[in-house]
């Protein structure tokens, strides 16, 4: 007797809802002599202590699809009521055995007493499990798939014949005639410059706010954003400069050829001193993250060679110049009225600030001495000077040595850091660090009071930088941070954070392709220049790149330093704090250098339009910073020699201390052309400037790109290329036209000699389908295209895409079709075959 199809008992099963077929698949091992429970969507199956989880999934598609299954590790077969062709299924990330519904007919079919397995069919379907009706059905699926199968073949045939062919039946109508709109000659409109307008903001030619300084080894020394990197300007001073320092809003630089003093809102040169003698052998082996200078109470400090110099800060002038009897190397140190320098032939001396006159010397021999030292903080009584291969502690007052630290590799040892107990960047506690990195591998962190080590850091790096300290986040100390170069290439470096305590790695940075330099600190940044003439800026915290800019053609040189207020402020980076080679009186007095007095206001910078075109907009800039100490008010009017819209009109502009404003006017210049006067007054000082009016520049229409067609109902970009043929930068109006009408338009301002596009919106409105030209036109040029509007009911170009849609959609249908009809003709054929081996 025949036995119920694949197919066909698959369709009964999915005739079930999900709790029947659990049940049936209870039932179904309960007969193969399993006990059975069920949990939820799985049947749990017990035999001789084994134990089987059966996943039983529902039968419907969209309930499938809703489906969430219970996590993979709670079962280990999945039961479906369908045909699949896989003895696995995925569950979550796991591959589990799959069931199918041709496993249960045979499990009921072949693994069952057939009375028993009938009883079961029976409870669940009202199909019987064997019987004659299934020979006679095994013959009409086989004529129903044949048929499939035939329509399948004509679906796929249609659809490559619509692919090739297309669907010819769909024809479109032809366009009707051309049309023509046009301008004529060039349009006649006027600029609309406006009446004249003042604007008042915060400046944006100068520094402002946090400012980054660096120096280059070819003489260039710039100011950046602090926040950005952006370059604010730069000036050059002509060879190698070393870390520049800022005091009372002047920038310090020493170079091989002088000293010099720079604006650090302009960047203009204030004075320069050159009367040096210094060997620039000497220059270059000097650690080349010193300053070379310091500036204290109102004086710049600096070794000449085997000569001390002091000059005054504001104007250059030299005060006094004694002999050293050493080569002076890096920033002298100025404590309480006494100078300290260490020498390249192992001196250690100290002069009085008054007149250079030398207080006491030390001398070592053998020894290198390569900075000048830092005061240990315990009310300045000590000094910590690095020399070649040991950290030594000198009295200020006597010179006489206390204590000794040896680093454990010879080469040089980096200027000392000292960081008081509480982690502040000011004088030492009982509790206070020392810290001090060899020539080549090893960072040291010493107790100050004893100069016991407390730690020692090691890194596979050819040269540390000197370290700076600071705090970083909500880390309960501060951390240390070094720079090293890589000891196999010289075009890598590394940027380590350690906690200040115990020394261990907070966090390790990678430069891979070029040099770091020397390392500074403020306000959660971390600064440092490249080889390559690039700054870049990282947090403390964790080492993310904030910025990175390519500030200079040459190589930095040194360190950077940063200042949060470039109007009247001083360097404020931890380098300088610390008085790691070069420092102003905040190392001692932890005061900014200079107060401002009351309320001033100056004029640092105008900006000037000094060549503009007949009726356009010219411009005048003035910035203005309030450097005293109190809010101050000032009268800023512009005047121009020619008659305005509104005339001159003064404006009343506030600054507070430190304050800053960029005041910016504009208004049309005269028709007629010449050289003109602008004045502009700012309090009781007047400032004249000249402005050259030329002819209006001719504006051509170069070239126009629009698409071939357009429908009735939509828009499309036409862009035209504008070219200002003259030598000044003027605006032009343009126009497009279409169908007789001018349907957009717009104002473009163009550089001389330079060529823009402008992008207008041509909208047919609906027009009759047909070939159009359009024109656009400038104030002095005119130039024509054309387009074709189609009807929104004959869309002729859109017949291959809808050809293409049909045809794809023909043929996955008849592959679909075919694949179904083959898995189920291959189905009724293997049930067949089992029906003849029962």
């Amino acid at each position: 007797m025949t036995t119920i199809p694949t197919s066909a008992f698959a369709d009964q099963l999915q005739a079930l809802d999900h709790e029947e077929h659990r049940s049936f698949v209870a039932a179904l091992w309960s007969l193969a002599g399993w006990e059975t429970t069920v949990d939820g969507d799985v049947v749990v199956c017990t035999r001789n202590g084994r134990e089987r989880r059966l996943l039983v999934l529902p039968a419907g598609r969209l309930a499938r699809v809703r489906y969430e299954p219970p996590p993979a590790d709670q079962v280990d077969h999945v039961v479906s009521p369908r045909v699949t062709d896989g003895e696995t299924t995925t569950v979550g990330d796991s591959e589990l055995t799959l069931v199918d519904a041709e496993d249960m007919r045979h499990r009921l079919v072949y693994g069952c007493e057939p009375a028993a397995a009938e009883q079961l069919w029976d409870r669940y379907t009202d199909v019987p499990l064997r019987g004659p009706s299934w020979e006679e059905s095994g013959d009409r699926w086989l004529w129903a798939h044949a048929a499939l199968g035939a329509v399948s073949l004509v679906l796929v045939a249609g659809a490559v014949a619509v692919l090739v062919l297309g669907l010819p039946f769909l024809e479109a109508e032809s366009p009707s005639e051309s049309r023509v709109g046009a301008l004529d000659g060039s349009l006649d409109r006027e600029i609309a410059v406006g009446p004249a307008e003042w604007e008042s903001r915060q400046p944006t030619r100068i520094p402002w706010e946090t400012t980054v300084y660096a120096g280059t080894r070819d003489g260039s020394l710039g100011a950046l954003d602090g926040e950005t990197g952006k370059p604010l300007w730069t000036t050059n001073l002509g060879d190698r400069l070393r870390t520049p320092l800022v005091v009372n809003g002047t920038v310090y630089v020493r170079s091989i050829s002088g000293v010099y003093a720079v604006d650090a809102l302009t960047g203009e040169q204030q004075w320069a001193y050159t009367n040096t003698t210094e060997n620039s052998s000497h220059y270059e082996i000097l650690y080349s993250t010193s300053t070379r200078l310091t500036v204290v109470n109102g004086s710049v400090y600096f070794g000449d060679g085997e000569q001390l110099v002091a000059l005054d800060a504001a104007t250059g002038d030299e005060h006094w110049r004694v002999e050293s009897e050493t080569v002076i190397a890096g920033a002298p140190t100025v404590l309480d009225g006494t100078i300290y320098i260490g020498g390249l032939n192992g001196t250690v001396a100290a002069h009085d600030t008054t007149d250079g006159e030398r207080v006491w010397q030390r001398s070592y021999n053998g020894e290198t001495f390569y900075s000048s030292g830092i005061p240990s903080g315990r009310t300045n009584e000590t000094i910590f000077v690095a020399g070649d291969s040991a950290l030594y502690e000198f009295d200020t007052a006597t010179g006489k040595q206390r204590s000794q630290f040896d680093s454990v590799v010879s080469g040089g040892m980096s200027p000392p850091v000292v960081l008081a107990g509480n982690g502040t960047l000011g004088n030492a506690t009982e509790d206070s660090m020392v810290y001090a990195a060899g020539a080549r591998s090893f960072l040291y962190g010493l107790d100050a009071e004893s100069g016991q080590e407390q730690f020692r850091y090691r890194d596979e790096v050819a040269q540390f930088y000197p370290p700076v300290v600071d705090r970083a986040g909500d880390n309960e100390s501060a951390s240390v941070y070094l720079v090293g170069q890589s000891p196999v290439s010289t075009a890598s470096a590394t940027v380590t954070a350690l906690d200040a305590k115990t020394g261990d790695a907070r966090w390790h940075v990678t430069e891979p392709n070029q040099p770091l330099l020397a390392p500074t600190t403020h306000d959660g940044e971390l600064y440092v220049g490249t080889a390559a003439g690039e700054v870049l800026a990282l947090g403390t915290e964790n080492g993310t790149e904030r910025w990175r800019v390519a500030a200079f053609s040459g190589d930095v040189t040194g360190a950077v330093t940063v200042v949060a207020d470039p109007v009247r402020g001083d360097s404020v980076d931890s380098r300088v704090r610390l008085g790691v080679e070069g420092h102003h009186d905040w190392l001692t007095s932890q005061k900014q250098t200079t107060e401002g007095g009351a309320g001033s206001i100056s004029v640092v910078d105008t900006n000037v339009t000094q060549t503009v075109a007949a009726r356009e907009q010219a411009e005048v800039q003035v910035t203005l910073v309030n450097t005293g100490s109190e809010r101050a008010n000032t009268t800023v009017t512009v005047t121009p020699d020619w008659e305005t819209a509104d005339g001159p009109r003064p404006v009343t502009i506030g600054l507070g201390p430190g304050e800053g404003s960029e005041v910016v006017a504009s208004f049309a210049a005269p028709e007629t052309t010449g050289s003109r006067s602008i004045a502009v007054t700012v309090g009781d000082e007047r400032f004249e400037y000249t402005t050259a009016v030329r002819a209006r520049p001719t504006h051509e229409v170069t070239a126009l790109n629009s698409p071939e067609t357009v429908w009735a109902d939509s828009n499309a970009e036409v862009i035209a290329s504008l070219r200002n043929t003259g030598n000044v930068t003027a605006t032009t109006p343009v126009a497009l036209a279409f169908d007789g009408e001018v349907v957009d338009s717009t104002e473009q301002t163009i550089r001389p000699n330079e060529t823009v596009p402008v992008t207008l919106t041509l909208d047919p409105d609906n027009a009759p389908a047909g070939e159009y030209n359009y024109t656009v036109a400038t104030g002095d040029r005119v130039r024509s295209g054309s387009i074709e509007v189609l009807a929104v009911d004959r869309r002729e170009d859109a017949l291959p895409v809808v050809s293409q849609v049909f045809g794809v959609t023909l043929l996955i249908s008849g592959l679909a079709l075919g694949w179904r009809t083959v898995t189920d003709l291959r189905t009724t054929l293997q049930a067949r075959g089992d029906a003849a081996e029962s």
